[in-house]
């Protein structure tokens, strides 16, 4: 061939019948050899197709590696994503982290529009996770990664019996214990309010011959207000309940209604360190979280119940609880310090 007609990139046999019907997308020199079984893989990708094992990725395809996205078992513990606050961002940008993340544009929009640091995305992997939190970044929206362990879900703060107001440190009693630890006025940084929401619903049925019938359901929710609290050296935090917490620290503002009281405590919590951040929007961001940190929801089985004189029946017992999902928020806030 001259130089006008280069050599085709796909070969060919003498009679001009390609050897291939298009050409193949990495050259050998460019695959990745997996450490762990020695096969050879394609170079964007993290993980080896034949054994799982990490697979080293070169800067040139670093960008093209897509993250392992599966949904993670409770049990597991992951790699929050957190993006914002920022401006609502381009459509080109939101549609570049919803292909990133495999994620629908409209709830990365409605992330966004709230104004604050909000999880995104919960990653098995940590590398997967900056990786894919550089790439944002690189896009204009601020991200940061956050481990479960940092979040500890399942872990509430310790929760309060009563406080005592000082002229320079609160002093926290422990619920159970009745120990005080004092804390600073300007150590204390960080107030979240919050709402525990948990469902429980018994149901008896009748099952016959591939048929369910409901015979009986009683479903009881509670509904608590609280207040967590933080200093600037722990993580853990304090929690305030609506029960079993003593409101005489207000003094002349304490009333009959208890989620006065909490409010008025909020108030006198501020006042006395007005440095400390107060959030209180976890009621307003809780639907633009739930689809990364889900409500626990769970059924069991209670076995054969009694339904009359000389009948049993089949009981069982659905209930939901977002408890874990306002420790995660809460304690991210202290993160975000």
């Amino acid at each position: 061939m001259n130089q006008d007609n280069p050599k085709p990139l796909i070969e060919c046999l003498s009679d001009g019948t390609p050897v291939r019907s298009e050409e193949i997308r990495f050259r050998p020199e460019l695959l990745t050899t997996c450490s762990s079984c020695g096969r050879k893989n394609p170079p964007d990708k993290a993980k080896c197709l034949y054994c799982g094992g990490e697979l080293s990725v070169t800067p040139e395809f670093a960008d093209k590696v897509a993250p392992e996205l599966r949904k993670l078992e409770d049990w597991e513990s992951g790699y929050n994503i957190i993006i914002g606050p920022a401006d609502t961002g381009s459509a080109q940008c939101v549609n570049e982290i919803a292909r990133l993340l495999e994620m629908e544009p409209a709830d990365i929009g409605a992330g966004l529009e709230t104004g604050q640091p909000l999880p995104i995305a919960r990653l098995v992997s940590l590398r997967d996770a900056e990786r894919s939190a550089e790439r944002i970044t690189e896009l204009g929206i601020p991200a940061k990664i956050v481990a479960d362990a940092d979040l500890m879900p399942d872990r509430s703060p310790t929760r309060l019996r009563s406080i005592e107001f000082g002229m320079d440190e609160l002093i926290l009693v422990d619920f159970n214990r009745s120990t005080r630890t004092a804390i600073a006025s300007s150590d204390l940084v960080l107030i979240v309010t919050g709402v525990i929401n948990e469902t429980k619903t018994d149901i008896l049925e009748k099952k016959r011959r591939g048929s369910v019938k409901v015979l009986d359901e009683s479903e009881t929710f509670s509904d608590e207000a609280v207040i967590d609290i933080y200093s600037r050296t722990d993580p853990v935090g304090s929690r305030v309940l609506l029960t079993g917490f003593d409101f005489s620290c207000l003094g002349d503002d304490r009333g009959l209604i208890a989620a006065e009281n909490l409010r008025s405590l909020v108030i006198a919590l501020h006042e006395f360190a007005p440095e400390s951040r107060i959030v209180n929007s976890y009621s307003a961001v809780r639907d633009a979280i739930a689809g990364v940190w889900e409500i626990d929801r769970r059924r069991d089985s209670r076995g054969m119940q009694r339904s009359g004189f000389g009948k049993f029946e089949f009981g069982n017992t659905a209930s939901s609880s977002n408890l874990k999902q306002f420790n995660k928020f809460s304690r991210l806030q202290w993160h975000l310090l």
